[in-house]
């Protein structure tokens, strides 16, 4: 399987993170681009999982989910079209790829700037004042502990 590293870059997966599956509720999760990470204890047989959605920017990219998990989106989809609750945990978590991050971290702040501008009347590409850092502000982590020592990888 493969895995978007860029908006035009996908690497192979190897073994065995090649045998990882999608879940809405994932144990796992892919961090620094390339590590598979548990999110949780993850006992003998368990099947590894994680949110195909924060590996990818396709701009279309979809496909049905039958994980079965509580709550599942019934379609995997781009991350950019996850509801703005779970893009900030998986943010929170450093468990997005990052050209991704980066990408919505700039369309954030040009909406946040965009935002503040109409908000003091000023005309749209006027100069305004930096906002905020969306990182700084919104996405604390929520208190799900990773456990290191399962890394591996991918």
């Amino acid at each position: 399987m493969a895995i978007q590293v860029g908006p035009d870059r996908y690497i192979d997966t190897l073994a065995p993170g090649v045998f990882a599956n999608h879940s809405c509720a994932p144990n796992a999760g892919v961090r620094n681009d390339r590590d598979l990470v548990a999110l949780r204890d993850i006992p003998p047989g368990e099947e590894i999982r994680y949110d195909y959605s924060t590996t990818m920017d396709e701009k279309s990219f979809t496909m049905v989910c039958r994980c079965g998990a509580p709550g599942c989106r019934q379609v995997v989809t781009d991350f950019a079209d996850l509801p703005a609750a779970i893009q900030d945990f998986y943010l929170s978590q450093r468990l997005v790829m990052s050209f991704i991050a980066r990408r919505l971290h700039s369309t954030r702040a040009a909406s946040t700037g965009e935002q503040a501008a109409a908000d003091r009347g000023l005309k749209r590409g006027a100069r305004t004042e930096p906002a905020s850092s969306v990182t700084e502000r919104g996405l604390q982590k929520k208190g799900l502990r990773i456990n290191q020592s399962c890394a591996m990888q991918i």
